[in-house]
This record gives structure tokens, sequence and C-alpha cells, in this order.
């Protein structure tokens, strides 16, 4: 694996957590 697979990956994870947030809101 490489770091930039997991870096792209925790970005993925971050934004859907912050549009999950937003739509709650």
């Amino acid at each position: 694996m490489k770091p930039n697979v997991l870096i792209v990956e925790d970005e993925v994870s971050l934004m859907t957590m912050l549009r999950y947030n937003l739509e709650k809101e």
C-alpha cells in the first residue's frame, strides 16, 4: 500500500463525515 493511497482514503472519509454533518444540520 502506498502512503498516498492512505492519504486519499483519509480525505474521502473526512469529506464524507463533513457532508454527513452538514446534511444533519
